[in-house]
């Protein structure tokens, strides 16, 4: 191997180039697994984005949570049990890593991880995340998320798709003050957050 791969700041751009489409993901993941020299970058750099939040639950231990589908929708991870400290081990390596993410309608494991910080008192589950998007049905959902994370977020993209009627004449009316209400009594995001750019699919 030639020396100047060695060199952090050449692996970081170089795996750069290999997180972007799931064949180049594989790549960086094969690295991680097989050099000790390039797995802490490699790691680093496959974990700044992962797919979406779904890939950092499923870390957790395999008897924890299930899989559900119901017809018509996606997937969803359902936890089966309380969190554990030692559960929350490979959850804990990885988190600090992501620095993007998607969330969408990750079953009960959003609420439960966030119920289990706020308990610990430990900071939050990404303590890194600068970007964020968030693909939910409900707004409630999406204002949940956005209280529990204690993350300097910077840029936020919400699609919101609402199965309840709504009224015509104010559509969103009720859904934006939730979701300012959130970002309001997160004084760490209220500050941080530059750019919040929101869809409404109802």
């Amino acid at each position: 191997m030639h020396a100047c791969l060695s060199i952090n700041e050449v692996q970081t751009q170089v795996f750069s180039y290999l997180a972007v489409g799931k064949k180049s993901r594989r790549s960086l993941a094969r690295l991680a697994r097989t050099s000790k020299t390039f797995s802490n970058n490699a790691l680093k750099q496959l974990w700044s984005t992962p797919l979406d939040l779904e890939v950092l639950i499923q870390t957790l231990p395999n008897d924890l949570w299930i899989q559900e589908k119901e017809h018509g929708e996606a997937p969803r991870i359902m936890l089966t049990r309380s969190l554990s400290e030692r559960d929350m081990d490979r959850f804990k390596y990885y988190a600090p890593m992501v620095r993007s993410v998607t969330m969408g309608d990750d079953g009960n494991a959003l609420e439960e991880i966030l119920e289990y910080y706020s308990k610990s008192g430990e900071k939050s589950f990404l303590p890194n995340l600068r970007y964020l998007t968030i693909q939910a049905c409900g707004w409630d959902k999406v204002a949940k998320a956005l209280t529990g994370l204690q993350s300097a977020l910077r840029t936020i993209y919400i699609g919101v798709c609402d199965k309840e009627p709504v009224d015509e004449e104010e559509p969103t009316s009720y859904g934006l003050q939730d979701l300012t209400s959130a970002i309001s009594k997160n004084p760490l995001l209220s500050q941080s957050l530059k750019k919040l750019v929101l869809v409404d699919h109802r």
